[in-house]
């Protein structure tokens, strides 16, 4: 029987800084870089730094993001090619993106 304890994963909005950051208990694994023009968020670059890589956290990254986006009536621009990536892969979230 494995002991490991589930990953605790926290995404907040830094907006005094125009990024998402996503932690995983308590340590920064990734970051979404946006620039805000009203209710529409420009996502610009998403990275996973070298201690969250290999365990496909870019992709909750995104998500989780995109999630929090639609859940306060906002929509984006999808600059970041990740982001585009994962809009292909996940035509549900096509919605959000900004006409």
């Amino acid at each position: 029987m494995s002991t490991d304890a589930p990953e605790q994963l926290d995404l907040q909005n830094d907006e005094d800084g125009n990024r998402y950051v996503l932690r995983s208990s308590g340590e920064t694994v990734g970051l979404i870089e946006y620039r805000r023009e009203g209710d529409v968020l420009n996502l610009l670059h998403t990275e996973v730094l070298p201690q969250g890589q290999g365990r496909g956290l870019g992709t909750v990254l995104v998500r989780e993001v995109l999630d929090d986006i639609r859940s306060h009536d906002r929509h984006i621009v999808a600059t970041c090619p990740f982001v585009k990536k994962f809009l292909e892969d996940h035509p549900e979230y096509i919605d959000l993106v900004a006409s």
